[in-house]
This record gives structure tokens, C-alpha cells and sequence, in this order.
């Protein structure tokens, strides 16, 4: 929240703790059109119960705004962290890359273990109810709906930008489950790397030199096999960091990554 302006962000965290030192990982704005992958670190003082951290390098982002527009979250609070820890709340404040501030507000984080909870007993309601029909509850399973968040889905039309570290990037291109016989057409700056390509359980392997910068990756369904959409999975490696993305395309459809170095 920032003055009178109380938009809520979706906003996501996971990182572990050794010897005081904090790593990890944030998601703002989740399955959005401006969601975002960043590092995060910081310290956490067992004795005086501070934790902190900041947000630095971006590792993805599906906006169309450029790197120093972004703002960066830094965070403090005094909590004792535990597996049985419920929430982490507390004020933030956020700078752009250049160091002029940005925003304030709030961040109100929820233990995930708690939400995974809450929805798991309410599909089970929702799965045994005898007042619903099958259409009803396949609409409303929950378990699948919370999974698919879990997911980056590559949408119609849609950019993801990855900022890379690594001079070379390997792909991945699998059906992780059943086949169904989704095919693709992968292109390299407008050249064709893979054509009308059917995608099954075993993974293709692609190596890409970065040569040069960026380089745009387009994805193209050919057909939506046996059950629409078309959804193959991609997973991108730059070195120690990776990428899980899921096509949602319908025949002729098309999204894109650019990659930069």
C-alpha cells in the first residue's frame, strides 16, 4: 500500500537459511501479465529474531517495462522462523536500480504448507459433495487450479524476457504427461530449430550459443493433439538457474522468450 493507493500485489518468496545468511527467490504479481522472477538475499539473526533481505538480479519477467523501471523490495522484520511459522508481516520499502526510491507499503506473506492445507480439505469437500454434478466439480478442483499456479504458462501473444549469465543455454522440450501428440515449431531469430515437431515424454536436448544479444525464441503450436490446448513443456538452463514453462497455445498460436546477456 503506497499513500492512498491500495492495490494488492500477489507476491511470493522461498529461500533457505544457513549461518545467518538468507538466498532465494521472489514472484510478484503471479500468473500476471507483469510477473516477475527475482534473486533475493539478506540475513536472519537467530538471537534477535531480524530477518532482511533485498531483492537484486532479475531472472525473468513477463512485462514490457524496462530493467530500471523495476522496483526492488527491501524488506525487515522481527520473527522467529520455524517450520510451524504461519506468516511473515511487516513494512517494505522499494528502490529503483539506480537507487532513487519507489514505493512503500506492506507485505503479508503466508506459509504456503497452510495454504496447501486449506485448499486440499476444501477440494475434499467439493469432491464428495452429493449436491454437485461431475461438470461442477472437475470446474472447481482445486488441487488442480492451485497446481496450475505453480506453473509459468506461455499464454497467446505473450513475452517472457530472461536475463542470462551463462555464454550457452540448453533446452529442453518434453511431454511430462501423457502424449498426446501436441506438435510445435521452435524458432531461433526467425530460424527454424525444431518443424512440426511432436513432443513426447522423452526430452529433446537443444545447446544455444550466446552469441548474441538478445535472442528471440518463438514458440508455435501446429496442432492441439488429442486434448486442447497445445502444451508442451519447455525448460530453459542458464547454468545454475532454470525455467519451467508450459505452452497454452491453440493451433496457430504463438508466444516468444528473448533472451538477454
Amino acid at each position: 500500500m503506497n499513500g492512498d493507493d491500495k492495490t494488492l500485489i500477489t507476491y511470493m518468496i522461498s529461500f533457505d537459511v544457513k549461518n545467518g545468511t538468507l538466498q532465494g527467490f521472489s514472484k510478484t504479481d503471479i500468473g500476471g501479465l507483469h510477473e516477475t522472477k527475482s534473486l533475493i538475499s539478506g540475513t536472519y539473526n537467530a538471537t534477535t529474531n531480524m530477518l532482511a533481505f533485498q531483492e537484486s538480479q532479475i531472472l525473468y519477467t513477463k512485462s514490457q517495462i524496462s530493467q530500471k523501471d523495476f522496483c526492488y523490495v527491501f524488506f525487515e522484520g522481527k520473527l522467529k522462523l520455524s517450520a510451524n511459522l504461519k506468516e511473515i508481516k511487516g513494512n517494505f520499502s522499494s528502490k529503483y536500480k539506480d537507487g532513487k526510491k519507489c514505493i512503500n507499503g506492506t507485505l503479508l506473506l503466508v506459509n504456503q504448507k497452510k495454504i496447501e492445507k486449506t485448499i486440499s480439505k476444501l477440494s475434499t469437500k467439493i469432491q464428495s459433495s452429493k449436491k454437485l454434478d461431475t461438470t461442477t466439480k472437475k470446474k472447481f478442483d482445486l488441487l488442480n487450479m492451485a497446481d496450475s499456479l505453480q506453473v509459468n504458462r506461455l499464454l497467446k501473444n505473450q513475452n517472457l524476457s530472461i536475463f542470462a549469465t551463462s555464454k550457452t543455454i540448453i533446452i529442453e522440450v518434453w511431454d511430462n504427461k501423457k502424449e498426446d501428440g501436441d506438435a510445435i515449431n521452435l524458432y531461433q531469430n526467425a530460424k527454424v530449430v525444431l518443424k512440426n515437431y511432436t513432443v513426447m515424454n522423452k526430452k529433446k536436448i537443444i545447446e544455444i550459443p550466446l552469441t548474441t544479444s538478445p535472442i528471440l525464441l518463438k514458440l508455435e503450436a501446429t496442432n492441439e493433439g488429442n486434448y486442447a490446448p497445445n502444451t508442451a513443456m519447455i525448460r530453459i538452463i542458464d547454468g545454475e538457474n532454470s525455467y519451467e514453462l508450459l505452452s497454452n497455445l491453440k493451433k496457430w498460436e504463438s508466444s516468444s522468450i528473448t533472451i538477454y546477456r
